[in-house]
C-alpha cells in the first residue's frame, strides 16, 4: 500500500499513489464479475426453460400404455390368422394365430431394466402343465407397437434379446 499524505489543513492521511488504480481495477473486475454472472444466470435460466419443456409431458407409465386390445404377428412363424392380446389392469389375455392357443394370465412390468421385462403367471389355458408358470418375457413399446418375446411358461430364463433361441417374438399393434 502507498505511504499517507496528510491532508492540507487536517490530521488525517489519504494513501498517496494507488487511488485510482484501485477504483479502476475494481470497476473493471466488477464490470468483468457482473459479465461472468450474466452468463451464468442466463445458462442456468437456458437450462431450467430446457428441463422445463422436456418435464412437462408428463411420462405415461408402460402399464397405461399397453392397455386394451391389440392385433398382431409372430415373427418367423408361418401361420393363417393373428394373434391378439387384451390388456386390462393386471389382467392379460393372448389368443395365438391357433384358435387352440389361448392363455391368461396375471402381468407385472419392469420399467427400470434394458430391456424392458415383463412377466406373467399363467392362471388359465388349454395345457394344464402351463397353469401356475410363470413367463418371462422383454419388450418395447415405440412408434405406436409393441414388441414382445417371452419363452416358454416355466422356464425361468429371460430372453437376452427379441431373436433368442426359444423365445417367440410377437409384433401388436394397438386396435
Amino acid at each position: 500500500m502507498a505511504s499517507p499524505v496528510p491532508l492540507r489543513g487536517s490530521r488525517h492521511s489519504v494513501p498517496r499513489a494507488g487511488v485510482l488504480d484501485v477504483r479502476r481495477t475494481t470497476i473493471l473486475e466488477t464490470r468483468l464479475l457482473h459479465k461472468y454472472m450474466k452468463n451464468i444466470l442466463m445458462t442456468l435460466l437456458c437450462s431450467a426453460g430446457i428441463l422445463a419443456s422436456g418435464c412437462s409431458k408428463s411420462h405415461k407409465a408402460d402399464s397405461l400404455t399397453l392397455q386394451g386390445s391389440w392385433r398382431g404377428s409372430e415373427v418367423g412363424a408361418n401361420t393363417q390368422g393373428s394373434p391378439s392380446l387384451i390388456l386390462e389392469g393386471t389382467k392379460l389375455e393372448f389368443h395365438g394365430a391357433n384358435p387352440n392357443e389361448w392363455y391368461k394370465a396375471t402381468f407385472s412390468l419392469r420399467e427400470d431394466t434394458s430391456p424392458k421385462q415383463l412377466e406373467a403367471v399363467v392362471t388359465d389355458c388349454p395345457f394344464p402343465k402351463y397353469v401356475g408358470k410363470t413367463v418371462h418375457g422383454i419388450y418395447t413399446i415405440e412408434d405406436g407397437k409393441f414388441t414382445f418375446a417371452a419363452n416358454e411358461p416355466g422356464n425361468p430364463a429371460v430372453p437376452a434379446s427379441f431373436d433368442a433361441k426359444g423365445a417367440r417374438e410377437f409384433v401388436f399393434t394397438q386396435k
